[in-house]
């Protein structure tokens, strides 16, 4: 029992320290820690699997890529009207055809799985502000830094259990 504990604290400081050293990368990069953060959190949600996690990963800029052409949309809408109380509705048009469509990925049978993927796609870009010349440094990069970390933290947990046990 006393061996469970110690070995939780080691897991933890060890997770801790992967923590901190993504939020100095994000830092010397300049980019948002919680999209890393986001990513990784992800990898655990995808079973750990590098292959899933790339799959993901895809999933995730189909749904900002639905997301980007979505904003073009409903920004160019709103400029044809000249009731800014419709914009509203326009958006609500706009995200119910992304919904829409997001759900009918549905119909492709290895991709059931992602959807939610593709959903938070669609969240990723709009709560980044990202933008089509944007996207690379504020969600790609990031992305990719957040599956690795979770690979690390796999790969050095893993290491860890052998040291200690």
């Amino acid at each position: 029992m006393k061996n469970k504990y110690i070995n939780t604290i080691y897991h933890s400081i060890l997770v801790g320290l992967i923590a901190a050293i993504v939020i100095l990368i994000s830092g010397w990069l300049s980019i948002k820690a919680w999209v890393v953060f986001f990513a990784w959190a992800n990898y655990f949600l995808h079973n750990c699997n590098m292959k899933k996690s790339f799959k993901m990963l895809v999933a995730f800029f189909v749904g900002i890529f639905i997301a980007l052409i979505g904003n073009y949309v409903i920004t160019y809408v709103n400029t044809l009207t000249t009731q800014p109380s419709l914009e509203l509705y326009i958006t609500a048009f706009v995200v119910f055809w992304i919904a829409t469509i997001l759900i009918f990925l549905e119909i492709i049978e290895s991709w059931k799985e992602f959807i939610a993927a593709t959903f938070l796609g669609t969240v990723l870009y709009f709560a980044s502000e990202a933008t089509i010349t944007t996207i690379f440094p504020k969600l790609f990069i990031p992305l990719l830094i957040g599956i690795f970390a979770g690979y690390i933290t796999i790969i050095s947990r893993e290491k860890l259990n052998k040291i200690l046990n």
